[in-house]
């Protein structure tokens, strides 16, 4: 009797397996033929410019104040040593608080610009998956081996160039 339920339940699970149909997708070859990426790369490109050269303003500013006191501190008294000292040293959290605050401005700026795109890459593999019939969608680079037929990228890539116009 327990053989027969076990033979029963893979027949079962067979056939239910034999409903799944999986393709493939490479979303990385998506991403890089798409327009509206190339556009967003090159805005975070240019906000990340900004960004360093005002960076590279206030790290000037610093370095201007450490020399002057370099020059400046044999003719200085303790109490205005001390002054400048903690005007560098506060100078020098500012930048370093900045270089942190840029990096997390960075970050948002990067989601936030990629969080459209994404959407349409998604948008169109659904599409496809619909007409299709598919159950999943997996991208080719979490496998170690798709048949080819099995892979919708060009499908999903003329879908998603209709997303982009």
């Amino acid at each position: 009797m327990k053989n027969v339920l076990a033979a029963l339940l893979m027949v079962l699970s067979f056939g239910a397996m034999s409903q799944v149909k999986i393709g493939f997708v490479d979303t990385q070859r998506l991403l890089d033929t798409m327009p509206s990426r190339k556009v967003a790369i090159q805005q975070y490109q240019d906000h990340e410019k900004a960004l360093r050269d005002e960076l590279t303003v206030i790290g000037a500013e610093l370095q201007k104040m450490y020399e002057d006191y370099e020059k400046k501190q044999g003719d200085m008294t303790p109490v205005l040593r001390q002054h400048a000292e903690k005007k560098i040293m506060d100078k020098q959290r500012v930048v370093e608080e900045r270089q942190q605050s840029m990096q997390e401005e960075l970050q948002a700026y990067g989601e936030e610009l990629n969080k459209p795109i994404l959407a349409k890459v998604q948008k169109a593999i659904a599409v496809i998956s619909e007409r299709q019939k598919l159950s999943m969608v997996v991208d080719v680079t979490s496998t170690l081996y798709h048949a080819a037929e099995m892979n919708i990228t060009n499908v999903v890539g003329v879908e998603l160039m209709k997303l982009e116009k």
